[in-house]
């Protein structure tokens, strides 16, 4: 991930996260939760992994596998807070159970974790990660090629396959559109330019192929947009 500048979803990142932390002197802790509605329905428990940082007698949430989540770090304790305009909430839903709601304009509506056990490594997520990274319903291959970056500056700029978008409350809807991309050097080009992924180690062929499964999954998209507004 980060010698050859790639993203990647929670169980990637939060991984390779982890172990930086831990090379660097900290303690931390893995444990099993799940993106969703609290409640959290049963068979999604395990479909995301939290990440604690322990600092003393304080635990922190360090997340960074959630796309367009918190940026920054946030302490183990039920309370709500705003950062660069978003509203976050964190609250005890149980003994060892907890809720994370996201802002409205999130890309999710929160996610629960619980701390009453933990794993040694993302390896105990590997049925839920074969799933993610390989099957064709795995959301990841169904919609096509998506990135996410949370700015303090900017919000959050999403490019969901062929179009790039700027997400914040600030805005009078809430996003807009910066650019949309008609060819495989425009869509590479917003890749490397926002999103800091030269792809320099990725051979032609495999950028091709992301840039047509971008442009497919777009094309759908428009189609199916169309439908909707035909009388």
């Amino acid at each position: 991930v980060a010698l050859r500048r790639r993203g990647g979803y929670c169980f990637v990142l939060v991984d390779a996260f982890a172990a930086l932390l831990t090379s660097l002197g900290f303690v931390v802790s893995l444990h099993t939760a799940g993106v969703g509605e609290s409640p959290l329905a049963a068979e999604k428990w395990g479909n995301h992994i939290v990440l604690l940082v322990h600092l003393g007698e304080r635990r922190f949430v360090s997340d960074v596998g959630l796309g367009d989540g918190p940026l920054r770090p946030f302490e183990l304790r039920e309370h709500a807070w705003e950062e660069d305009g978003y509203a976050f909430r964190l609250e005890a839903t149980g003994a060892s159970t907890w809720h994370f709601t996201h802002h409205p304009l999130g890309s999710f509506r929160g996610f629960d974790f619980c701390l009453s056990s933990s794993a040694a490594s993302a390896r105990e997520f590997g049925e839920y990660h074969a799933f993610y990274w390989s099957h064709p319903d795995s959301p990841y291959r169904v919609s096509g090629p998506v990135l996410q970056r949370v700015t303090p500056e900017r919000g959050v700029l999403t490019l969901r396959c062929c179009t790039l978008r700027r997400v914040h409350p600030g805005l009078p809807a809430g996003s807009t559109t910066i650019a949309v991309a008609a060819s495989a050097d425009e869509w590479l080009a917003l890749v490397r330019e926002h999103f800091c992924m030269p792809l320099i180690d990725s051979p032609p062929e495999q950028q091709t192929s992301l840039w047509l499964s971008a442009k497919t999954k777009h094309d759908a998209w428009l189609a199916q947009e169309r439908g909707r507004e035909a009388p």
